[in-house]
């Protein structure tokens, strides 16, 4: 159980990782690209809603 646990929490905190990894690229990308469409804010929203349903797949 134990294991599990730590497992959970080490998973866990690569997903906060990756996450911050993928909304500083999505900043980058929003801020470097203003003629792509779909716009930039979307895009960001699109990866943020993913990230936010990985962690929550994984951490559950």
């Amino acid at each position: 159980m134990d294991k599990h646990r730590y497992l959970k929490k080490r998973v866990a905190r690569q997903v906060a990782q990756c996450n911050a990894v993928v909304l500083r690229s999505a900043a980058f990308f929003a801020a470097n690209s203003r003629a792509c469409n779909p716009p930039p804010r979307a895009v960001a929203d699109r990866i943020s809603l993913f990230a936010a349903r990985l962690h929550n797949v994984i951490v559950a």
